[in-house]
């Protein structure tokens, strides 16, 4: 049996499916992402099973980073979401 039937999980929605939560234009915390592409104060690119994610913004920083997620911190002005 597989997880997502035991959990009653939908299929679409799984533990490595990305996580994004945006706390206005100030933080954004992406969990189950696979690495950093791209790292700098104005652009930072994400990779992830799905996507490649990207964020943009003004003074962005990594906040904190775990096996599982990571924390930016900026004036976040736009995220990106490419295939």
């Amino acid at each position: 049996m597989e997880y997502n039937q035991i959990s009653s999980v939908p299929g679409e929605i799984s533990i490595t499916t990305p996580k994004l939560t945006a706390f206005s234009n100030e933080k954004v915390v992406v969990g189950n992402y696979k690495g950093i592409v791209l790292y700098s104060d104005k652009n930072i690119e994400i990779n992830t099973d799905k996507y490649l994610l990207k964020i943009k913004g003004e003074n962005l920083s990594i906040k904190y980073m775990t096996k599982e997620e990571l924390e930016i911190c900026g004036g976040v002005l736009s995220i990106e979401f490419e295939k």
